[in-house]
Formats: structure tokens, C-alpha cells, sequence
């Protein structure tokens, strides 16, 4: 665990904006984004999200992204050894060549893949990084030119080096398996890193952030209406993560506890002891196993994560989270048109979220905010009307069998 203040208030200089594009790359036929401090990854499953999210994971973990801290040595020293990169995406996919990434969904053999990272600053490319993997071979180059004054900007700075943190889909599982003794989980690095750090970090009292602290508070009064709590091992053995309900004596094991409070409890726990200002946290589906109310709920969570400095990217499918993201979005606008900073939690600016819609065999598109809809892909739609029409023909169908009819609406 790190032993560090909370940075919440320290002056930062703003980093590089990162683009990450990529070319037939796994499932994805191509995408071209721009990671904000809040990226929501929505879209048809199999379409890559989760594939996107990890390699930002494997580039944030090889390069420090967005090279905004204090390591600088460690950042260009990797930039100098691309081949850093090409051992973290086989780590965190657990494969044996960077060419089993190519694109194995298209209806026509792909032969080559591409991937390429940039950072500029007011024009400036501050450093750039590519990889183009061919079932014959790689090829990588990568160039680091940050301005002076913006290092010496970096060297003044309080932060030390930005980490990434993923929280997979499955989270319940994960923590079944760990508390009934279960080897650990090796399908990809991502899962395992999630159990080391969970399990490895659960000192909730050492290096905290006051105000990410503060936010797991509200996260448990507000959804869980419970306590998270670490049974610490006596031994070397495990820790025994628990659930104890508002107003009542006996803590629940995970295994006893509701999917949605198995499901929130590893961010809680994250939030309390391991993520600060600072970092990047990633996780998949927020909204799993929780009622839609809950759902918004986490999603002015991560508006909260954004505001004291946490960079965020999620993967949903959730109406409902998109719809609440719209809302603080919308209040984010309101905070702007009265010309004052939206402080407060519950809004943040349009260009401060970036929302990128993933289907089969189409290059990603982000999806702009807008007024009036919001933030609502078309797909989200097509299935609302398809819905409604199909209860229309089925109450007219019934209205004829039973001569019952009434207006429908």
C-alpha cells in the first residue's frame, strides 16, 4: 500500500491529451479515441469494449499514461524499449504472440493490426508510440519529445506516479472464488492483478485518501445501506471481506450477501485504501446486478471520482447509467451557463466525458452529447421501438380475441 497525503488539492499541470487509435484489433474493426476524465465504452456485447478498455490498461501500465507524474525515467525508459509493451498485452491477455491479437471477427481475413498511442499538448505532439503486428512479424517505433517547461512543471509537481486499476466483469465470482480458497484466477492479467490488489491492499487505514474515502462512505450509505468491512487473517492467510446490512448486528459473508453488494463492494474497498487523485480506473459494467436506481447512483459515484481527479473509463449497457450520465452532463452545462465551475459533484462539462458507441464490423463512433436525447445510442432505440410495436400488435391482437378494447396509448 502506498503511504502518501491525499493530492486532491495539490496543482497539477494538465496532462497531454492522449489519442488511442487502433486498426483490426481483436474484435474491433477500428477505433479512434480520445480519453477524457470520464470514457464510457457502450455498445452490443462482442463488439470490443472490453478488449479497448485492456489495452489502455497494458499502454497506461507500460507508459504511466498520461505521463503527468513524477516517474519520469521509468516512462522514457520504456518508450526507448517498446518490447515493454508487447510483454504487457500478452500478459494481460494471456497469450502467447501480440499476432493473436489480430481481428478474428471479420468476414474477411485481416493480415495485419495496428495500434498507435499519442499525447500532444496545444498542438504538440509531447510523445507517440506504434505498434503494427502482421502474422509474421511485429514492427514498433516510439518517440518521447515532452516540452521543457512542461517537465520541469512535472518535476515540481506532488504526485507520484499515476497507476491504472480494472475492475473486471464477474467481480462476484472473483470474490467467491477467493473466499472459498479457490486457486487464483489466470484467465488474464487484468483479473489477477484485480484479487493481488484486493487481497494485497486491504489495510483500509494506510495512505488513504480522505476524499475518495468519503466517497465509498456515500457509495455504502446511499446504495449498500451497509458497511464493507476486512476480517484480517490471523496468520498469512487470506482476508475475509464482509457485509454488515445498517442497523443490524451480524456481518454477511459475500457469499450470504446480494449480488449487487458483492458486485460494489471490491470499489469500495478500492476507493478506501488503493485508487488516489490521480489515477485511472477502469471498470466493466457498473451497473451489474443492481436496480436502476442503484445504477444511477453509481454513476454520480464516478461523476464524484472525476471531480477529485480520478480518470475513469467504464463499459456498459445500461439505459439507465446512460441516462443519469446525460443528467450530470446537463448540469454540468447549467454550472457553465452561469458562469461558475461545476464544483459540485452532480455536473460535469460535455467536453469532460467522452462516450464511444462499439458495433460488429463498424468503426467505433462517439456518440455526442446532446440537449435534448442526451447521451443514447441508435441501437438503444431500435430496441425501444421494436419493443413498443410488438406490445401495440400483441394488446390489438388480444382486444380481438376477448372484445375487451381500450384506447392505447
Amino acid at each position: 500500500m502506498r503511504n502518501t497525503k491525499d493530492m486532491g488539492d495539490a496543482v497539477r499541470p494538465k496532462p497531454p491529451d492522449v489519442q488511442i487509435a487502433v486498426q483490426n484489433f481483436g474484435p474491433v474493426a477500428k477505433a479512434d479515441i480520445e480519453l477524457r476524465p470520464l470514457t464510457v465504452f457502450v455498445g452490443e456485447s462482442n463488439t470490443g469494449k472490453t478488449y479497448l478498455a485492456a489495452l489502455i490498461y497494458a499502454l497506461h501500465r507500460t507508459f504511466h499514461l498520461p505521463l503527468k507524474n513524477g516517474d519520469m525515467a521509468g516512462a522514457r525508459s520504456n518508450f526507448g524499449n517498446p518490447e515493454a509493451f508487447e510483454d504487457e498485452l500478452k500478459r494481460c491477455f494471456n497469450i502467447d504472440s501480440v499476432s493473436e491479437l489480430i481481428r478474428f471477427t471479420a468476414k474477411s481475413r485481416c493480415e495485419e493490426m495496428k495500434v498507435t498511442l499519442e499525447g500532444s499538448e496545444a498542438g504538440q505532439t509531447c510523445y507517440a508510440f506504434r505498434l503494427r503486428a502482421a502474422k509474421l512479424g511485429i514492427a514498433v517505433e516510439s518517440s518521447i519529445n515532452l516540452p521543457p517547461q512542461w517537465e520541469l512543471k512535472v518535476a515540481a509537481s506532488l504526485d507520484e506516479r499515476s497507476r491504472a486499476y480494472f475492475l473486471p466483469a464477474g467481480r462476484r465470482g472473483l470474490l467467491q472464488a477467493h473466499e472459498t480458497g479457490a486457486a487464483t484466477v489466470k484467465a488474464n492479467g487484468f483479473s489477477t492483478d484485480f484479487l493481488q490488489q484486493l487481497v494485497g491492499n486491504h489495510d483500509t487505514d494506510n495512505g488513504r485518501s480522505d476524499k475518495l474515502h468519503g466517497i465509498a462512505n456515500l457509495l455504502e450509505t446511499e446504495v449498500l445501506r451497509g458497511k464493507i468491512e476486512v476480517k484480517h487473517a490471523v496468520a498469512e492467510g487470506y482476508p475475509e471481506f464482509l457485509y454488515r446490512p445498517d442497523e443490524t448486528a451480524r456481518a454477511l459473508r459475500m457469499s450470504q450477501s446480494s449480488s449487487m453488494v458483492s458486485e460494489l463492494a471490491p470499489l469500495v474497498l478500492f476507493l478506501r485504501g488503493i485508487v488516489r487523485p490521480g489515477d485511472l480506473l477502469i471498470i466493466e459494467e457498473p451497473e451489474a446486478h443492481l436496480h436502476p436506481g442503484a445504477q444511477a447512483a453509481v454513476a454520480l459515484t464516478l461523476a464524484r471520482l472525476v471531480r477529485v481527479g480520478v480518470r475513469v473509463i467504464v463499459t456498459t449497457h445500461s439505459y439507465w447509467f446512460l441516462q443519469q450520465i446525460g443528467n450530470i452532463i446537463r448540469q454540468g452545462e447549467v454550472y457553465r451557463h452561469k458562469d461558475s465551475a461545476p464544483t459540485s459533484a452532480s455536473g460535469l462539462l460535455k467536453e469532460e466525458v467522452g462516450t464511444w458507441w462499439f458495433h460488429r464490423d463498424k468503426p467505433v463512433e462517439e456518440i455526442p452529447f446532446d440537449r435534448i436525447d442526451g447521451i443514447e445510442p441508435r441501437d438503444f432505440g431500435d430496441v425501444s421501438e421494436t419493443l413498443y410495436n410488438r406490445s401495440v400488435d400483441l394488446q390489438e391482437q388480444l382486444a380481438e380475441i376477448t372484445g375487451e378494447r381500450r384506447e392505447i396509448e
